[in-house]
């Protein structure tokens, strides 16, 4: 184990994965301790060490493209629920109309 910084984020897989360097056996935590580090190649932990370097622990995620998705969808279906109740309202008066 070794402390490299002095906390790590939520963001640092992503960061990890955006430098090609998800595969490394390498485990963090929140406190910026690195478990593993005998496990990989010097230059490899070069190339972790810069990632931690540019790292902002304060960073926060981004949202879930899915969850936003979901919130459109529920939106959606909301607004043409009440256009099928207005439809409806119509459809009621008009054949009132004709009788």
């Amino acid at each position: 184990m070794a402390k490299l910084a002095d906390a790590i984020g939520p963001t640092f897989a992503m960061e990890m994965h955006a430098a090609s360097l998800s595969h490394l056996p390498v485990a963090w935590s929140a406190e910026g301790e690195f478990f593993n580090l005998d496990m990989i190649k010097p230059w490899q932990q070069a190339e972790l060490e810069k990632v931690i370097a540019a790292h902002d622990p304060t960073a926060t995620l981004p949202p879930d493209p899915l969850s936003d998705h979901e919130v459109r969808i529920t939106s959606l279906e909301t607004t043409m629920a009440a256009m099928q109740a207005r439809i409806i309202e119509l459809e009621g008066k008009r054949s009132r109309k004709k009788e």
